[in-house]
């Protein structure tokens, strides 16, 4: 749900300008990234039970 969020405001920055856009679609990519970082290695043990 989070990531559709995301996509769809980046989708609506696009409609303000390409700057705009890339800043969105940035700040998705550094979202995904550190919510990988940060959550994976405490939920892989806990599925692997």
């Amino acid at each position: 749900m989070g990531m559709g969020a995301h996509g769809t405001g980046t989708s609506k920055a696009l409609e303000f300008g390409q700057e705009e856009a890339a800043a969105a679609s940035l700040a998705m990519v550094i979202a995904a990234i550190f919510f990988t970082l940060a959550v994976a290695p405490v939920l892989t043990p806990i599925m692997l039970l």
